[in-house]
């Protein structure tokens, strides 16, 4: 619990010595953060209630308690705390500034003398045995200690909660310790054992002079205007450094502000030249194959005029009444019409040959039209990717299992995305079909394609993957790309293009993972959006009559 019960009070874990320091610091290198305000937010996280020590109130946390070394306060209070600070200083690692300088204010400045005469070993050792003292959510080890080298853990007990910058803070607190002793080249390092910072080990590695150096170095900072003029200079060193890290850091957020800009306008710049290339194939190719199928057929109906019911009894007939002709005369002739008669048909079927050729032309240009016209489509509808895998599958189930292929799904249900129904079916139909294309490939005649549709956080997580030949892993991005395809005797290319440009359309995002020989696995996240109840304003996702996008395959 975070409070008592019978007293309303937080409980005693972490002593005021630890926030005395911060406030100090705040006020010193950051007036312009204003405390009372910061203060009014955190207990507006409460309750963080204490007794007063004078009047025995029991009242709110207020900067006098923090600046106070006898209150105690929670961990849970002192996460909010570091959370506060961490958003109003723009700087890295702030806890770890905070607790680096803590040496300033420390009880055993005033008697500098002595701690290099105790040495960094047993500086730290003392600090670790006594850490207690200050600290009660956790227990503290010294595993490693040398001349050069130092490592300490902590660990956790159950239910306290820790962050980044606590951890940077204690790193930083080391370094003053190890600074107190006289150590110099102090480096120190942090690793978390677990996920929730049950184990934690410090490592510091330093550089430990000789006594005499370290005697000559506490005489002289005991001499109080080399003090001063030390502590000045420390604190208009690390007045540098942090500056110097700030600006690091700047530079760093704005350089890769820029890139991630550049990239997009990149993508956005592709797929505009995408479309418009693409679309003024497919404008070009409709209108000249269009013609061409416009004079074919205009010639098949000249074909048709003649009639198909015995032309050449009619043309005898014809010829018999206009000319009189004799039996040898109409043998020829029958000759000569059988042969013309022959030739038309054949015309036919030429014709009707390619027409169809011109037709396939055709749909091409549809389908590059179709990918032209991607980026255009709107969001209006919401849609369950789960229900439509289903309605595939009964599509395609029957007919691919006689060829040996089974489906494995796992499919959670209420799980909605803010997309047309008709771009999420042709995705997912996209995908199954090269799956099952992959499946054919390996020549073993049988297969598994497994299709999962779960939530993930915020997100929504498609999976199609199938046991095929695979993708190569350096073909992974390639298969996205405008006309790259893995079957070069089938196919456009634009398959997994169109389902990239239709997904991102819906804000999600689309990877292909695999090796060769050991299958393949598209991933498909897109926003999620929950189900309406039949009580709420809403009512749950629509049908919708909108036809499926054609595969691109």
């Amino acid at each position: 619990m975070d409070f008592d019960v019978q007293s309303a009070t937080m409980p005693a874990q972490i002593s005021g010595l630890n926030t005395l320091w911060v406030i100090r610091y705040l006020r010193q290198h950051h007036p312009d953060i204003d405390l009372a305000a910061m203060m009014a937010e955190i207990n507006r996280g409460g309750p963080f209630l204490l007794h007063n020590l004078q009047t025995g109130a029991l009242e709110p946390v207020s900067l006098q308690h923090l600046a106070d070394a006898r209150y105690w306060f929670s961990n849970r209070f002192m996460m909010v705390f570091y959370k506060a600070i961490e958003t109003r200083i723009p700087e890295p690692r702030p806890g770890y500034t905070i607790g680096r300088l803590a040496h300033l204010a420390h009880p055993i400045r005033r008697a500098a003398i002595i701690a290099p005469l105790i040495g960094t070993q047993h500086l730290l050792k003392t600090i670790v045995r006594e850490s207690r003292k200050f600290n009660r959510t956790k227990d503290t080890y010294l595993l490693h200690s040398s001349r050069v080298r130092t490592v300490i853990r902590l660990v956790h007990h159950e239910g306290i909660q820790m962050v980044d910058f606590g951890m940077d803070w204690h790193a930083g607190v080391f370094h003053a310790y190890a600074v107190l002793a006289g150590a110099t080249e102090i480096d120190v390092q942090w690793q978390k054992r677990d996920a929730h910072f049950k184990v934690v080990d410090f490592e510091l590695h330093h550089r430990y002079p000789a006594f005499w150096q370290r005697m000559y170095r506490a005489l002289v900072f005991n001499i109080p205007a080399v003090r001063n003029a030390i502590t000045k200079a420390e604190e208009i060193q690390e007045e540098h450094r942090r500056t110097i890290l700030n600006q690091e850091r700047i530079i760093q957020s704005r350089t890769e502000r820029i890139e991630a800009m550049q990239q997009q306008l990149l993508a956005r710049e592709r797929m505009m030249t995408e479309g418009f290339i693409a679309g003024g194939m497919a404008h070009e190719i409709r209108n000249t194959l269009g013609a061409a199928q416009l004079r074919l057929r205009q010639v098949e109906r000249l074909t048709q005029d003649v009639g198909d019911e015995n032309p050449m009894g009619q043309l005898l007939d014809c010829f018999r009444c206009a000319y009189g002709l004799s039996l040898d005369e109409r043998k020829v002739a029958v000759q000569t019409l059988r042969g013309l008669y022959e030739t038309r048909r054949g015309v036919r079927g030429s014709l009707k040959s390619i027409d169809q050729a011109v037709q396939r032309g055709l749909n091409v240009a549809d389908r590059l039209m179709d990918y032209a016209m991607l980026q255009q489509s709107g969001i209006r509808t919401i849609c369950d990717p789960g229900k439509i895998v289903r309605e595939l599958v009964d599509i395609y189930g029957t007919t691919w299992g006689r060829q040996g292929i089974a489906f494995q799904l796992d499919i959670a249900d209420g799980v909605f995305v803010p997309a047309q129904p008709g771009q999420i079916h042709s995705v997912l139909q996209n995908l199954m079909l090269n799956a099952r294309d992959a499946i054919h490939a390996t020549g073993r005649g049988r297969g598994e394609i497994r299709i999962r549709v779960a939530r993930q956080g915020s997100e929504a997580l498609i999976e199609v993957g199938d046991d095929g030949v695979g993708i190569a892993q350096e073909d992974c991005e390639k298969v996205f790309q405008p006309f790259y395809s893995t079957k070069p005797h089938a196919g456009m290319g634009l398959g997994l293009s169109a389902c990239r440009k239709m997904v991102v359309a819906c804000g999600g995002r689309i990877a292909a993972m695999g090796a060769n020989g050991q299958g393949a696995l598209l991933r498909v996240v897109l926003p999620i959006r929950a189900a309406k109840t039949e009580n709420s304003d809403t009512a749950a996702p629509p049908a919708t009559n909108e036809p499926p996008f054609t595969p691109l395959v």
